[in-house]
């Protein structure tokens, strides 16, 4: 049965990824309270996201290992790294097409895109190093996770497990290619979901462990904050222990909420959002929300809160109408395109 707290919990996280990716660095380098939400907001919305398919991967463990290593490791391939290379190249061919055309051409320059040839095309999509479309490394990292985790089995989340990937999530120590640091620092999170967000469903009742959530996410948002801009001698240590504590408390907070909008016929929508998460993701970026925010931004003077909205409005509704159109067209390539099982 289909968990609606969990499906609403993916809709508020995907309404984050498309808010904050709304916040271009146009926008954040003008606005200093823009700057500062979108800097919370990304300690732990893709943590978040990270965490509830932990969740849903232990809630199926058992499905999936009786189908086989090999036929689960060929879905997940199909399932996120094929749209992650069809994505990866019409973006770049998108963007380098606009690089063309010179008030697109300065307003990428502007936001801090650069033109690319083929060879650095295709080494930046393999590893994810400077990937022009950034947000795309999600489905790759949650790809390399995958393998991991049902390669490994059981294992990840023994005592001894768990206490490996910490260390690899504190240090951090694989600089290249990114996308294996990427996995290494997120499959910690992976398995954390595993193991506690059962335990979050279980609790969210009590109202102590609610107000205790949000203290530790406030206090620990503001100290990393601090640190970051700080020239403490250990402040990369403490800012990862404080991010670790963020996201925990914040996904926390995010199921809670959840728990109690479903409550409601009107909060459907995110229930919705949940369901096309991952179509949104893919879709969203770069033309739809960076490129109406980024366009407006630059050549009108509509309010950066109108922009925002518009921008983030826009990139929900856009993907979901275009999946619920080639759900429809029923034509097996692009629902594969689209990530659509």
């Amino acid at each position: 049965m289909r968990n609606k707290t969990i499906q609403i919990a993916k809709g508020i996280g995907i309404f984050l990824v498309v808010l904050t990716h709304a916040m271009i660095p146009s926008i954040r380098n003008e606005n200093q309270i823009i700057y500062y939400i979108h800097k919370i907001v990304y300690m732990f919305h893709m943590p978040l996201f990270v965490m509830l398919s932990g969740y849903l991967y232990e809630l199926n463990i058992n499905k999936y290992k009786s189908i086989g290593k090999i036929e689960f490791i060929k879905a997940k391939f199909r399932f996120l790294m094929i749209p992650y290379l069809i994505f990866s190249v019409i973006s770049y061919i998108g963007i380098s097409i606009c690089f063309y055309i010179p008030k697109l051409s300065q307003l990428l320059t502007y936001n801090g895109y650069e033109s690319r040839d083929l060879f650095e095309a295709v080494i930046e999509i393999l590893t994810t190093n400077n990937h022009i479309d950034a947000h795309l490394w999600f489905a790759y990292c949650l790809f390399g996770i995958f393998f991991i985790s049902i390669i490994l089995s059981d294992k990840l989340k023994s005592k001894i497990g768990l206490l490996i990937l910490f260390i690899l999530f504190i240090i951090r120590f694989i600089e290249y290619p990114l996308i294996i640091r990427k996995i290494s620092y997120y499959l910690f999170y992976f398995t954390l979901g595993r193991v506690i967000i059962k335990r979050f469903l279980l609790d969210i009742k009590q109202k102590w462990k609610v107000l205790i959530y949000i203290g530790l996410f406030s206090v620990f948002s503001v100290v990393t904050i601090l640190f970051e801009s700080s020239d403490f001698i250990l402040k990369l240590w403490i800012v990862r222990i404080c991010t670790l504590v963020v996201a925990f408390s914040g996904a926390y907070i995010v199921i809670v909420f959840s728990n109690y909008l479903a409550n409601f016929k009107i909060m459907d929508c995110f229930d919705n959002m949940g369901k096309y998460s991952f179509q949104i993701y893919l879709i969203h970026q770069p033309f739809i929300v960076s490129g109406i925010v980024g366009i407006l931004h630059k050549f009108t003077d509509i309010s950066i809160v109108i922009l925002i909205l518009v921008g983030t409005v826009c990139g929900i509704v856009i993907p979901i109408f275009i999946t619920k159109v080639i759900e429809l067209s029923n034509i097996r390539a692009l629902k594969l395109t689209a990530g659509i099982k």
